[in-house]
């Protein structure tokens, strides 16, 4: 069941909630987030910052300095990495999606309706750092967290740079870039971490939130169960 309080909301009288995300996100997600949060939260203060290491994120839940953090993995990886997530975090998905080229929208490539995976691995490619942690993605030529370097390379040198699908309008939007669906298609996921035994109003304020944000900008549902 998705978390809805029964009370109106009340001033939380300086909260501070520390939201630790991936790069992309930040770039992407978190300024509509943070304006969803602030509109309906204005007594709260939200801090966030960004970073490409699961690890830390984990340790940061851990030690009670962030209260949730938003991270992806790739799907093929997905099992893998969140069977070795300690018993004290609790992981909740958010949302599936797949992978685009985005290329330049005179090239080639964008006059396809999609791509292989081997064509798509074949591309010269620009990835966010830490974003795609699977091992056949460690020789990218480019890796860089910058959007505006990335579309300066897409528009100049006719590579390809990688998002999700839903993020693809807000990461380049712009006419220039096309994004080239990858068939078969290769999925990720998005999830949400928080600390298992420590969930207070605030942080459940927060996912009530992001729940609506992620139903308005995907249709998908975020179904978050756990004793509180």
């Amino acid at each position: 069941y998705i978390f809805t309080l029964k009370v109106a909301p009340k001033p939380k009288n300086e909260q501070a909630i520390r939201i630790l995300t991936n790069p992309l996100s930040m770039t992407v997600m978190i300024p509509d987030l943070l304006e969803l949060l602030e509109r309906k939260y204005p007594a709260s203060n939200f801090y966030c910052s960004d970073t490409v290491s699961l690890d830390k994120m984990i340790q940061q839940i851990q030690e009670a300095n962030a209260d949730l953090c938003i991270f992806m993995l790739m799907h093929l990886d997905a099992e893998t990495v969140l069977q070795v997530f300690p018993d004290d975090v609790q992981v909740y998905a958010l949302f599936e999606d797949e992978l685009v080229a985005c290329v330049s929208s005179d090239s080639e490539t964008a006059q396809r309706k999609s791509i292989s995976a081997t064509e798509f691995d074949q591309l010269e490619k620009v990835l966010c750092d830490g974003a795609y942690t699977s091992p056949q993605y460690s020789d990218t030529e480019f890796v860089s967290n910058n959007i505006d370097f990335q579309l300066k390379l897409i528009l100049k040198r006719k590579i390809a740079a990688v998002t999700i699908r839903y993020f693809f309008p807000r990461t380049f939007p712009n006419d220039a870039v096309t994004a080239v669906p990858i068939r078969p298609a290769l999925k990720v996921r998005y999830y949400v971490m928080v600390p298992k035994l420590k969930l207070n109003e605030e942080i459940i304020d927060v996912l009530n939130v992001l729940a609506e944000y992620i139903l308005d900008l995907t249709g998908q549902t975020v179904a978050y169960s756990s004793n509180i």
